[in-house]
């Protein structure tokens, strides 16, 4: 069997319902995204509605960091020493007693 190509309204048909199930969902890159498949009209518009989204999703990848950050240092915190406050490792005391350290 051969390769059969798309036509173009098959493959505009497929991008928008692709287009439509992403932007049903908030938490998407392409949740507030315009429709990609009308033409651009106003070039300016464009470029300022695509710098206003890429400055929404920079600040969301950065407050989701510093969460991730406060996150782990609040569990590194938490964490216990091993060896406990002020003392040697047990293993080490018999290796102590029997060498001479000057």
């Amino acid at each position: 069997m051969g390769i059969v190509k798309k036509t173009k309204e098959e493959r505009k048909a497929e991008s928008a319902k692709t287009y439509e199930a992403a932007s049903k969902r908030s938490d998407t890159p392409l949740g507030d995204t315009p429709d990609p498949t009308t033409p651009i009209t106003n070039l300016k518009s464009a470029l300022a509605d695509i710098n206003t989204r890429s400055a929404a999703r920079q600040a969301s990848k950065d407050e989701s960091q510093a969460k991730l950050d406060a996150d782990r240092i609040a569990r590194s915190r938490a964490k216990k020493s091993i060896a406990g406050e002020g003392s040697r490792l047990q293993g080490l005391a018999s290796f102590a007693d029997r060498t001479k350290l000057k």
